[in-house]
């Protein structure tokens, strides 16, 4: 699988973590749900205002259904979110996920 997660920042420091939710077997099949979290801390002293995340993923196999959050930009196997402080302030130590829901192809 050719799944891949980047985080762009302005200056403060950003922790990702990607991981399944759904299915809890790892195991799919065509027509399947895969819901997967992207789970973002602020490990820096001071609120993070802007920042990027792109999430790349196999659009062969998955096909995109929704997020918990609506990307600002949406193609064939790429989710952009743009995150500000008037959408998603991230203080120091917090924690923003974003839940990511797919059918398998």
């Amino acid at each position: 699988d050719t799944w891949s997660t980047t985080v762009t920042m302005a200056s403060n420091q950003l922790q990702l973590e990607k991981f399944v939710l759904q299915p809890a077997n790892g195991l799919v099949r065509s027509g399947d749900a895969v819901t997967y979290a992207l789970r973002i801390k602020n490990t820096g002293v001071t609120t993070a205002t802007t920042f990027t995340l792109v999430d790349r993923y196999d659009s062969q196999q998955l096909k995109f259904i929704n997020s918990s959050i609506t990307p600002t930009l949406q193609s064939n196997g790429l989710l952009t979110w743009t995150l500000s402080v008037e959408t998603a302030p991230l203080r120091s130590s917090e924690i923003l996920t974003i839940a990511v829901s797919f059918t398998a192809k």
